[in-house]
């Protein structure tokens, strides 16, 4: 929700800047014109703060239709749903294997570059 547009309270900013030009005299991450209010992090999109802003609320909105867990992101949620589905979208190019989760076939992939040099 936004302050002023009726949708209720929140700790809600935009910068007033609209600068294209990214400012590098600060130390916000490049692009960030939203600024959370309760500790000050600045980030890129609304969607970003107010999935940000759950994280001082412990909202979590978005639940899983095979166990019920809940989740602050939906794309924790799909993440999590690969567990009760099986699926692995993500496959390694040099060997087939496949995994659930970027993060795993990225680790995947610097132990394979490791075993190569050796």
């Amino acid at each position: 929700s936004y302050p002023g547009s009726g949708h209720g309270g929140s700790s809600l900013s935009r910068d007033s800047q609209t600068s294209l030009t990214p400012d590098t005299s600060s130390n916000e991450p490049q692009g960030a014109a939203f600024t959370c209010e309760t500790c000050g992090e600045a980030l890129s999109s609304i969607t970003n703060l107010q999935i940000h802003q759950r994280l001082h609320t412990g909202r979590k909105i978005h639940s899983c239709t095979f166990c019920g867990k809940l989740f602050l992101a939906k794309f924790k949620l799909r993440e999590h749903e690969r567990v009760h589905t099986g699926e692995k979208p993500y496959t390694c190019d040099t060997c087939g294997s496949t995994f659930t989760h970027a993060s795993n076939l990225r680790k995947h992939q610097q132990l394979e570059a490791l075993k190569v040099r050796t």
